[in-house]
């Protein structure tokens, strides 16, 4: 070989490995960039069931939707025990496991805990153990109770580590990232890089960052005020009121990011109101168009007045990480059509001399759901005297009459919270279920029925219950229910 065609090849060497070497770069890059979008799409979906949790005002059946995803996300997850008010209790600062952080955040923080994450200003650093840090902001805010003590707690977006491990499976193209420990160590912040805020990026948006829009848009129109309420109803699909998995875990996302946008703003649990005073409302819905999950919310002044109706999207892909029941069952949707051909809920009216109604369950006076074993009890009022038809449409179309017997309310009885005797325990079959009321200052027709085994059974098609149950001077309301097995 001549000197000349050794150069080549050596030329040819160099270049082969300057071309290997920055592809082993850019592989590595990819990886790196891929393992961060992925980690911050988990932690933000963990922040999100810890704020449902922590929060007092997100309700049981919020908290249970989020259980499940909550219990992989966080399963060995150890957390720095930060929870403690500055000088107070200072030997118990060790690391909990979730389990006992968990606990002792309901044990201290009996009216909640306001918890956030603020992923916009993220560092990451990538060790070489396949542990992976990502630095945040974290904010905590609550009264802090123990041994007869009261203080206010405040941690306002102070930094904190997050770690998570990096395992790859049998097909490296497949990489689990599971959070390990959360805590307060900043000893190598400064390696960290700055990570791309994906916020407005549709690509990588998340129900998270929908919520937390949302609820920021809202917020600068509600009124700063120390006794300001609102109701905030579970979002459905296309508004048909049919409450899954989905709907609840963001309705209970919403709540939270609207606590922590307003402060001051008292979220009002349907289940513990007594009264029929007028508050705001925040109603909501979504649908899907193309390959986005659009969320719609509306809100409502005490006037029944829409104040402002906003929306935003993300990819459905995106979406369905939450849960796969973003679109219901379609007989449901039929059934749901169904009765709402025939059952409607008649207009509010802010006129407290006219004839108001109202009828809820344990669960409040808004679309729900109950899961087997589930007990459901019914309360009614209203501000008149005047007598109330109460039925319960259960998933296999029997009507059955609340009571045995229509109910007349008195002068002693008017604006209290009056509670059926009957009790009904979530059973199979399960599906599309209604408690349906009329309210009358006249006299309601006679119903076809008979009785068995103690319960009024009506005979009566629903359209027929209907003419013989409304007039001019008829209040009509519906509360839809969904029933599901374990």
């Amino acid at each position: 070989m001549n000197i000349k065609s050794s150069s080549i090849l050596l030329f040819l060497f160099l270049i082969y490995s300057a071309i290997s070497k920055s592809q082993k770069l850019s592989n590595k890059s990819n990886n790196q960039i891929e393992s961060t979008q992925k980690s911050i799409k988990i932690l933000k979906k963990t922040k999100a069931s810890l704020q449902v949790f922590f929060n007092a005002k997100t309700d049981d059946d919020e908290k249970n939707a989020w259980r499940q995803i909550a219990s992989h996300l966080l399963e060995g997850v150890v957390f720095e025990n930060d929870l403690n008010p500055k000088g107070f209790l200072k030997d118990d600062s060790k690391d909990l496991p979730i389990e006992e952080y968990l606990q002792l955040v309901q044990t201290r923080y009996p009216n909640g805990l306001n918890f956030n994450i603020d992923f916009s200003k993220a560092r990451i650093f990538f060790k070489k153990n396949k542990e992976i840090y990502v630095y945040a902001h974290k904010y905590m805010q609550g009264d802090w109770y123990f041994d007869g003590k009261r203080k206010t707690f405040l941690n306002n977006y102070q930094w904190c580590r997050i770690a998570l491990r990096l395992n790859e499976k049998d097909n490296k193209d497949q990489r689990e990232i599971k959070i390990a420990y959360l805590d307060n160590d900043l000893s190598e912040f400064n390696k960290a890089t700055t990570v791309e805020d994906y916020t407005n990026n549709l690509q990588q948006r998340t129900l998270e960052d929908v919520a937390e829009k949302l609820a920021g848009e809202l917020s600068k129109v509600i009124p700063k005020s120390e006794t300001e309420e609102i109701n905030i109803e579970k979002t459905s699909f296309e508004g048909k009121n049919i409450v899954n998995t989905f709907s609840t875990m963001f309705t209970g996302e919403l709540k939270t990011m609207l606590g922590l946008a307003h402060p001051s703003l008292k979220i009002t649990l349907p289940t513990t109101s007594r009264s029929m005073n007028r508050i705001l409302s925040l109603k909501s819905d979504y649908k899907i168009i193309g390959k986005y999950l659009e969320i719609n919310a509306t809100l409502i002044n005490t006037e029944g007045t829409e104040i402002i109706k906003i929306s935003d999207k993300v990819i459905i892909n995106n979406a369905e990480s939450w849960s796969k029941d973003i679109i219901p069952q379609k007989e449901h949707l039929v059934e749901v059509e169904n009765i709402n051909k025939i059952v409607k809920n008649t207009p509010a009216n802010y006129d407290s001399k006219q004839l108001q109604f109202d009828i809820r369950t344990n669960k409040g006076n808004q679309a729900q759901r109950f899961t087997e074993g589930e007990i459901l009890s019914i309360f009614i009022m209203a501000n008149r005297p005047c007598k109330i038809r109460l039925v319960y449409r259960d998933a296999i179309n029997n009507l059955l009459l609340m009571n045995n017997n229509d109910i007349e309310i008195k002068a002693q009885d008017i604006n209290r919270l009056i509670k059926i005797p009957e009790e009904f325990k979530c059973a199979a079959p399960f599906g599309i279920e209604a408690l349906i009321g009329f309210a009358t200052t006249g006299d309601f027709g006679i119903l076809q029925s008979e009785k068995k085994q103690g319960i009024t059974y009506i005979l009566d098609s629903l359209e027929k219950l209907k003419s013989k149950s409304t007039s001019e001077q008829t209040v009509e309301r519906i509360i839809q229910i969904t029933t599901y097995s374990k």
